[in-house]
């Protein structure tokens, strides 16, 4: 009832539910903050510790972007059994409770694979009716090989028995279910006999998880855009079979598998592992602003704008590798920029050792999640170079050349260890628990990373909602998930930039670029670089790309934005007023997007009238 006052009033079928609950954790907060001790901060250290109110800080906006990141992200029902065939033409026979039916109801993931000669992928199925086991007549043809989607046969029949026929021995069915005439109601079944008793794959799977198979499917009940294919790896990860096909490193797969394997194959298990990381991004982010700018309002404020940034929200509810990425890509840099806020004379040597191993670590982690790790290496051997030069000019004029060599041959070799050899191990290693198809080993993975390489490579595909990198920048071109209509209402899901962040992000890079060559801010120069070493790459890429590519450069163009605050502030305190009024903006116009961004119901003319700025942005 009241998610349809909601969607009635507000056009969001979720917003009061959920603003009631973010109003409460709030009022609960407020008492806390109370009883908290001093809150100044009295002095602005290069390292200083994260305090009480940090951590008060981090768990509240943590908390509550938690809120909003996990509503119905996905059902928990699982679909896990399966049936496949062991030779062609076997047959099922299901006794039904009631015979009168009007939809066949049936959902195809994937089967065993292991001991196969090709992949249990595909539906090619005949149904059969008969009402005395004798005469059967053709109902219809299951052929669809959507992975994990609900798919409906329409018709009106009555008949007790119904045959299932599998014509190749490469298919798979998870479930079927049949529809009482004119009711939203599955009829019950019994199994009654099938041709291959000594099958090890009991037909008995087919009906066993009818609660999956719901009569009106959304994005909360099945697979959308590319979660067909990291989901289907991911799959075959947790169930230890051969993997289908794989155009990504995989170590951001076997993350996924961990949801799937704790939660089962489920839309929320497939998702709920992105979402986490996305969740923890929101601590990360304070950290670093906490590092770069000292402050804790600057801290929160980073933090703050990326809980409403529409990319981050989108992204990590959606069972893709983006999450996992951008979060080792922004882990890695974070602890760059700590160590090239380091002295090579006066900081320890085992401090600055450790900043460089985190990173180099996190840098493997990354690489072995997704190819734009290496464009965030990039990046970070730039940080590291200006640092170092930096450093050597110090050192020179304050006589301390002897040390400085010293200093250089160890760090350089501790570079080669942790930037080089640990993250190709992890690199490598990371498929040592993958089943491949000529088993794990070093030329295996060579070739499976060539592979991989080629297929970008040699990508010629188009989109209707490909971009380039300028239009990212713009949020002009956002990309068209997933979409469901009724007569009233409506369910879409598209990624895309918040654009009061996205439009006061790209006017910050600027400033950000002209106070790194003009003023040699070396905080602008670390925020710049980090930004641009996720953009650059793509601007050579001419293979069909998307908005969600410029996601690993949304937290630097965050910090561009909060760099630029700061500055304004530092000149005249009056800014405040109008940095306030542009932040509340922000959140509001996330709270109106979401049901484009999240797929909560809405109506057609709230899509159009409220959310559609541009003709180019597209929500179905």
């Amino acid at each position: 009832m009241l998610n349809k006052f909601s969607a009635q009033i507000l056009g969001n079928s979720e917003l009061i539910s959920m603003i009631l609950v973010i109003a409460l954790i709030l009022l609960i907060a407020s008492f806390i903050y109370k009883i908290l001790p001093d809150r100044k901060i009295k002095q602005k250290k290069l390292f200083r510790k994260v305090d009480v109110h940090d951590g008060f800080w981090i768990v509240l906006l943590s908390g509550l972007y938690a809120v909003v990141s996990l509503w119905n992200l996905g059902s928990m029902e699982t679909i896990g059994s399966f049936w496949q065939p062991v030779t062609d033409h076997e047959e099922i026979i299901l006794e039904l409770a009631e015979y009168d039916f009007d939809e066949i109801l049936w959902v195809s993931g994937e089967g065993n694979n292991t001991n196969s000669s090709g992949y249990q992928n595909q539906v090619d199925f005949l149904i059969q009716g008969s009402n005395d086991l004798n005469v059967w007549d053709d109902l219809c043809e299951l052929t669809n090989e959507d992975y994990l989607k609900i798919q409906h046969q329409s018709g009106v029949w009555s008949y007790r028995y119904i045959k299932i026929i599998s014509r190749n021995s490469y298919n798979v069915l998870n479930e079927i279910g049949f529809k009482k005439l004119n009711q939203n109601e599955l009829i019950r079944m019994e199994l009654v006999s099938f041709s291959h008793p000594d099958s090890i794959y009991s037909p008995q799977a087919l009906i066993d998880e009818q609660s999956f198979l719901v009569m009106d499917e959304d994005y909360m009940n099945e697979t959308y855009f590319d979660e067909i294919y990291h989901t289907r790896n991911a799959q075959e990860i947790a169930n230890h079979q051969r993997l289908y096909a794989y155009v990504h490193p995989l170590f951001g797969t076997q993350i996924i598998s961990w949801g799937i394997s704790i939660f089962g194959l489920s839309p929320f298990g497939w998702r709920i592992m992105g979402a986490l990381f996305g969740i923890l991004m929101m601590p990360l982010m304070y950290l670093c602003g906490l590092h770069i700018f000292h402050r804790r309002r600057s801290a929160a404020f980073a933090s703050f704008l990326l809980g409403i940034e529409f990319m981050h929200y989108t992204t990590s509810r959606i069972g893709t590798l983006e999450p996992f990425s951008v979060f080792f890509i922004l882990l890695m840099t974070y602890f760059m920029f700590k160590y090239i806020q380091t002295d090579l004379v006066e900081t320890t040597l085992s401090t600055q050792f450790k900043y460089l191993a985190l990173s180099g670590i996190f840098m493997g982690c990354a690489c072995a999640t997704k190819f734009t790790g290496v464009y965030g290496g990039i990046g970070l051997a730039v940080l590291f170079f200006m640092h170092l030069s930096e450093q050597i000019h110090k050192a020179f004029q304050n006589e301390h050349k002897k040390l400085l060599l010293s200093l250089l041959i160890k760090t350089g070799l501790w570079c080669v260890l942790f930037f080089v050899i640990v993250p190709a191990c992890i690199y490598v290693f990371s498929y040592a628990f993958i089943k491949m198809e000529n088993g794990f080993s070093l030329q295996a993975v060579i070739d499976q990373t060539m592979g991989m390489y080629d297929y970008h490579k040699n990508l010629d595909a188009t989109h209707s909602f490909q971009s380039v990198w300028w239009q990212w920048i713009l949020d002009i071109r956002p990309i068209w998930y997933y979409v469901k209509r009724s007569e009233t209402t409506m369910q879409t899901i598209s990624a895309m930039g918040n654009p009061i962040v996205f439009w006061c992000g790209a006017v910050s890079m600027l400033w950000c670029f002209k106070d790194a060559i003009k003023h040699k801010s070396k905080r602008a120069a670390m925020i710049s670089i980090a930004y641009l070493a996720q953009l650059i790459p793509w601007l050579m890429v001419d293979r069909c790309i998307f908005i969600y590519h410029y996601y690993p450069s949304v937290p630097f163009m965050i910090l561009g934005i909060v760099h630029a605050c700061e500055s304004l502030l530092n000149k005249d305190k009056n800014y405040i007023r109008p940095i306030g009024i542009l932040t509340i903006a922000a959140a509001i116009v996330f709270f109106l997007f979401l049901p484009v961004i999240g797929g909560f119901e809405t109506t057609s003319w709230y899509v159009q009238h409220i959310t559609r700025w541009m003709n180019s942005w597209y929500f179905g």
